[in-house]
């Protein structure tokens, strides 16, 4: 528990051509209230700690990202701070439409359990969108792939097509 910067004082402090520190108000070193300043000075905050955020992956169709999706339930298990297996918890997901993969939904306040008189932190929903073999998305657009016979093509004819 000494004074971590004892050493450079005596290293530097009074040396020709060294540095010299001189007392300021407050009685600390500039060097110590410039890293005071950077490192918090080992002071810590004290009190409640806010539950940790959560992620998890939610996957879904190529169709309920497209069309969106009410009410999705997502289960898992909290991890207590020791690392044993906690409580089983689950939490409905309201999906938007138009999500892709990559995406996230922040659920606040649904991640871990914060300590007593804390709040709870936040739960980050990381969206994955299963490919579909009938349609292709392009960032916003979404593209069909159709074979036309060239007779069809070339005189004209009328083909079914599958839409969202």
């Amino acid at each position: 528990g000494g004074d971590p910067f004892e050493a450079f004082r005596q290293a530097f402090g009074g040396q020709a051509g060294g540095f010299h520190f001189h007392q300021q108000g407050g009685g600390q070193e500039p060097f110590e209230d410039l890293l005071n300043e950077f490192f918090g000075g080992g002071q810590r905050r004290r009190g409640p700690r806010r539950g940790a955020d959560l992620q998890l992956t939610l996957r879904l169709s190529f169709m309920e990202a497209a069309r969106g999706v009410q009410e999705k339930t997502l289960e898992w298990h909290e991890v207590a701070r020791d690392g044993r297996r906690g409580d089983r918890k689950s939490v409905d997901v309201r999906v938007p439409a138009g999500v892709d993969s990559g995406m996230q939904i922040r659920l606040s306040g649904k991640g871990g359990q914060g300590d007593p008189g804390a709040p709870s932190g936040d739960l980050f929903v990381q969206i994955e969108v299963e490919p579909d073999p009938y349609f292709e998305r392009d960032g916003p657009d979404i593209h069909v792939a159709l074979e036309v016979p060239f007779a069809d093509a070339a005189l004209g004819a009328t083909v079914d097509v599958l839409t969202l």
